[in-house]
C-alpha cells in the first residue's frame, strides 16, 4: 500500500471496524469542513423553500436532510451525523420543543434554530430552557435564517477546533480492505471533491475508473424467508461472489459497497481493452436476479449506467439514486437509467375526494378501494414516484386530522402503540406503506365506532337527550354538539338501530308524549303543542293526526276532557 493511500485515508480522519475480510462496518468521524442540517416541518413546501432559498455552499454545509414529523427526525438524528437542526414547534403528535427535549435526554450535541409562525413567550422561554441556538419568527426571510445559520457553523467549527484531537480516533493500519471500502464509500457520495480524490487514490492500487466503467445500484426490494435475518457479512460475501463470477469472463473487475443494509452499490471497471456491450450487460444482470430469485427467494431491483466521462460520477450516481426514489412500488426489474429516464409529470391532484364524508358515514371499503384505485392509475400513468407518493400520503394524513376532529378523537386513541405510530408517520416510502395506512386508519375507526358498548352509550346518550328537551325544536346538530359525535354518523347509527329515521322518532316520540297530555290533563292543547316544542299549533295539530290517526281535538273530545 502507498504512502499516499495511507495519508488520504489519515487526511479524511475516519474510524473503522473490520469484521471480516469483506465486511465494512464503519462509522465517519467527520472532518471540520463538513456540517450537516436537518429540516423539520410538517409542510413540505416549508421544508423544501427552506432546502432551495437558502445559499447552503457559503455556509460550508455539506449535507441536508429533512423530515416532516418527530419521529422521522428522531430515526435521521440516530442514523445520520447532524449538526444543526432548524426545527418548526408546532407539528402534529409531538412539536419540536420536545424534539429538541428528546435529543438532550440522548446527549445529542446539535445546534437548534426554531423556525416558528406563533410568538409565544412561553414557547421561546422553554426553547431558550432546552439551549436552542436562535428563535426565528416565521414567514422569514431566508437572509435571516441564512443569517442563523452561519453563525451556528462558527460555534460548531471553534467547538471542533477546541476537541479536534479527541475526535480522530486511530485507525486500523495496514488493511487494504479498510481503505478500498473507504474510496468506495467516497466514489458512490454526492460529494464531488472526494469522488475525485477517491478516484486518484483508487488508480494508486491499481483501479481504474474510466469513462467506460459502470456503476450499479442493487436494492433488495424483497427479501426472501429467512434472509432478511442472514448474518449481513455472509450476504455481502455472495453477492461479491456472483458478481465477481458474472463479469470475470469478460476480464471486468466488480467491486462492491454495502450502503446500509439491502443497498449496495458496484462499480465494474477493466484494465484491458475488453468491451461489455449493452446487450451483454444486460445479460448479466439477468443472470444476476435469476440467481436471487432461485436460490434465495429474493426480489432484486438493479439500476445501472456507464460513464460517459470521468467527470461524470457524480451525475450518474445521483441519477441511480433517482431511480430508486421513485420505485415507490419497490418492483423487481433491471433498469438501464440512461435510457429509461422518466420524464416527470405533475399528476392531477384528485386525491381524497369526499374522504371525509364517507369515514363519517362509515364508508370504509369505498375509501380503501379508492386509495388502491388511485395508486393504480398513477401507475398506468407512469406517475407514481416519490413525489406524487408525498403528495398523496400529504392528502390523506389531512383527511386523517379532520376527521379525528370531527369525531372527537385524538391521534393516540388511532394509534396507540408507538410502533404502530412511527409507521403511520413515515408512510409515505412506499406504495404498500401508503396504502396500509388507508386500510389500518379505515379499521380502526370502524374498531373504535361500531364496538356494542360503545354503540349502546351512544344510543343512550342521545335517547337521554331528546327526553330532557321535548320542549325545544330538536336538531341534529344540537345532539351531534351534545354527544359530540358528527352529525351523519348520529344519522346513521341511529337508523341502524332502532330501523327509523332521527326525525321520525323525534316526532313520534314528541307525539306519544303529546297524546299522554291531550288524554290525561285538562291543560289546552295550544299548550300541550307548546310542551312538545311547536309554537305552529297547525303542524303540531297534522303530526298529532299522523301518528296517531286523529286530531288532538278529537281525540281530547272522546276522553271527555273538554276544558278548553
Amino acid at each position: 500500500m502507498s504512502g499516499n493511500v495511507l495519508k488520504y485515508v489519515m487526511r479524511k480522519k475516519q474510524q473503522y471496524y473490520i469484521a471480516t475480510r469483506t465486511e465494512l462496518v464503519w462509522r465517519c468521524i467527520y472532518p471540520m469542513k463538513n456540517i450537516n442540517v436537518l429540516i423539520v416541518d410538517d409542510q413540505i413546501n416549508v421544508v423544501s423553500g427552506v432546502m432551495f432559498g437558502v445559499h447552503w455552499d457559503r455556509l460550508g454545509i455539506s449535507q441536508i436532510y429533512k423530515a416532516y414529523n418527530a419521529y422521522e427526525a428522531k430515526q435521521v438524528l440516530l442514523e445520520k451525523p447532524v449538526d444543526i437542526m432548524l426545527c418548526d414547534i408546532e407539528m402534529p403528535v409531538e412539536n419540536g420543543l420536545s424534539l429538541l427535549a428528546w435529543c438532550r435526554k440522548q446527549e445529542m450535541d446539535v445546534e437548534t434554530i426554531f423556525l416558528t409562525a406563533h410568538a409565544d413567550f412561553l414557547y421561546a422561554k422553554e426553547a431558550v430552557a432546552l439551549g436552542s441556538f436562535d428563535y426565528i419568527l416565521q414567514p422569514a426571510r431566508y437572509e435571516e435564517i441564512e443569517d442563523a445559520v452561519g453563525r451556528a457553523t462558527e460555534k460548531i467549527r471553534m467547538k471542533r477546533r477546541v476537541n479536534e484531537d479527541s475526535r480522530y480516533g486511530q485507525l486500523l493500519k495496514n488493511k487494504k480492505g479498510v481503505v478500498l471500502g473507504a474510496m468506495l464509500a467516497d466514489l458512490f457520495s454526492e460529494e464531488k471533491n472526494d469522488m475525485e480524490i477517491a478516484m486518484h487514490n483508487l488508480e494508486e492500487i491499481g483501479i481504474r475508473v474510466t469513462e467506460n466503467s459502470r456503476l450499479i445500484l442493487l436494492d433488495v426490494v424483497r427479501w426472501g424467508k429467512g434472509l432478511e435475518n442472514w448474518d449481513q457479512t455472509l450476504l455481502y460475501d455472495t453477492i461479491s461472489n456472483v458478481l465477481e463470477e458474472l463479469f470475470y469472463p469478460y476480464a471486468w473487475k466488480a467491486l462492491l459497497y454495502q450502503q446500509e443494509k439491502g443497498i449496495y452499490y458496484v462499480l465494474l471497471c477493466t484494465d484491458s481493452a475488453a468491451e461489455l456491450n449493452e446487450e451483454s450487460m444486460h445479460h448479466q444482470m439477468e443472470r444476476f436476479q435469476i440467481t436471487f430469485q432461485k436460490f434465495f427467494d429474493c426480489g432484486v431491483a438493479i439500476y445501472y449506467g456507464a460513464l460517459e466521462d470521468r467527470q461524470a460520477v457524480w451525475e450518474l450516481v445521483r441519477i441511480l439514486k433517482k431511480a430508486d426514489q421513485n420505485n415507490v412500488g419497490r418492483k423487481e426489474g433491471i433498469y438501464n437509467v440512461q435510457e429509461s429516464k422518466q420524464k416527470e409529470r405533475k399528476a392531477e391532484e384528485h386525491y381524497c375526494e369526499n374522504w371525509v364524508q364517507l369515514l363519517e358515514n362509515e364508508l370504509y371499503d369505498t375509501v380503501v378501494k379508492d386509495a388502491s384505485d388511485t395508486l393504480q392509475r398513477l401507475a398506468a400513468e407512469d406517475q407514481l414516484n416519490s413525489k406524487n407518493l408525498m403528495r398523496f400520503y400529504q392528502k390523506i394524513m389531512g383527511v386523517i386530522y379532520l376527521v379525528l376532529q370531527k369525531l372527537n378523537m385524538d391521534m393516540e386513541q388511532l394509534f396507540p402503540e408507538e410502533e404502530i405510530m412511527q409507521r403511520a408517520m413515515s408512510a409515505y416510502a412506499y406504495t404498500e406503506d401508503t396504502l396500509w395506512l388507508v386500510k389500518y386508519v379505515t379499521a380502526r375507526l370502524h374498531e373504535l365506532r361500531n364496538t356494542e358498548s360503545g354503540k349502546e352509550t351512544q344510543i343512550d346518550e342521545i335517547f337521554q337527550y331528546i327526553r330532557s328537551h321535548m320542549d325545544e325544536d330538536i336538531k341534529r346538530d344540537d345532539i351531534a354538539d351534545a354527544v359530540h359525535l358528527n352529525a351523519n354518523y348520529i344519522s346513521v347509527l341511529f337508523k341502524n338501530k332502532t330501523g327509523m329515521s332521527l326525525k321520525e322518532y323525534i316526532i313520534s316520540e314528541k307525539m306519544t308524549l303529546a297524546r299522554n297530555m291531550v288524554r290525561e290533563t285538562v291543560l289546552p292543547i295550544s299548550v300541550i303543542a307548546m310542551k312538545v316544542g311547536y309554537t305552529n299549533f297547525s303542524h303540531f295539530s297534522q303530526s298529532y293526526k299522523k301518528i296517531n290517526g286523529v286530531s288532538p281535538t278529537e281525540d281530547r273530545e272522546e276522553t271527555g276532557h273538554t276544558n278548553e
